[in-house]
């Protein structure tokens, strides 16, 4: 009989123990559906945000890369430019230095012409002529 109220009770306590964690797995199952499907919601949220913004973005970034490219080419011909002014400035210097040496040689030229010329040593007086 203590055989019989033993194993009545052991059955039974593990019935209401394995109930318990039904309940326990049902509730965290539960939870874990809940916890999943508020995700799946924000997840929806994000992608509809990126659908209404994408093509904005999309846009003012090809306008910004036109502006990159209109900006590079302007870059370029500046380059062009610099080097075309660099070159003349070359020649100009060239140009302004046998300009110089030119002026330099008229101006030896003219004062050589300018310069009052050099006395003659004075002529012998006959003595004759010397008399005070």
């Amino acid at each position: 009989m203590l055989l019989l109220v033993v194993g009545g009770s052991f059955a039974i306590g593990q019935a209401v123990g394995l109930s318990r964690a039904d309940v326990q797995v049902a509730s965290m199952s539960a939870s874990h559906q809940a916890e999943q499907q508020r995700l799946m919601d924000i997840n929806r949220q994000i992608m509809l945000i990126i659908q209404e913004r994408l093509p904005a973005i999309t846009t003012s970034t090809e306008q910004a890369a036109e502006k990159v490219e209109r900006a590079a080419d302007a870059a370029h011909g500046a380059i062009k430019a610099a080097k075309g002014a660099a070159s003349k400035a070359g020649t100009a210097a060239t140009k302004a230095t046998a300009a110089a040496k030119s002026a330099s040689t008229a101006v030896r030229k003219v004062e050589e012409a300018l310069a009052p010329p050099v006395p003659a040593p004075p002529a012998t007086v006959p003595e004759w002529l010397n008399t005070p």
